[in-house]
């Protein structure tokens, strides 16, 4: 059984997302719904980054050792970790959802 959550930053991100009039939002916030199912069946779709490009904010806040992203619509990206302690339940924890420019200046990518 995979169960999602969602950090607050992912889930404020989401709602306003959801509640836009914007064309453009509203395909990325089905994207991320989209997404979010996907993960539910399979929670290592997403492509790993490796350990010494995480962030240092994601290994500080929340202690992650593991990361993947998933690409979105409109270039947005969701990233997202596994906790996996026992063999009943995976937690997939959406750290953040980000439009490219900010996705690229977490990762200095010029």
């Amino acid at each position: 059984m995979v169960k999602v959550f969602l950090s607050s930053k992912a889930n404020d991100i989401f709602l306003e997302l959801k509640q836009s009039k914007h064309k453009v939002d509203q395909s990325i916030y089905k994207s991320i719904k989209e997404k979010i199912e996907i993960i539910k069946q399979n929670p290592k779709i997403g492509e790993s980054i490796k350990k010494r490009f995480i962030p240092n904010e994601y290994l500080e806040k929340y202690g992650i050792t593991i990361l993947f992203k998933l690409r979105l619509a409109n270039y947005w990206r969701l990233l997202y970790t596994i906790n996996n302690n026992n063999d009943i339940e995976i937690i997939v924890f959406i750290i953040d959802v980000l439009d490219h420019k900010k996705y690229d200046n977490l990762f200095n990518f010029k």
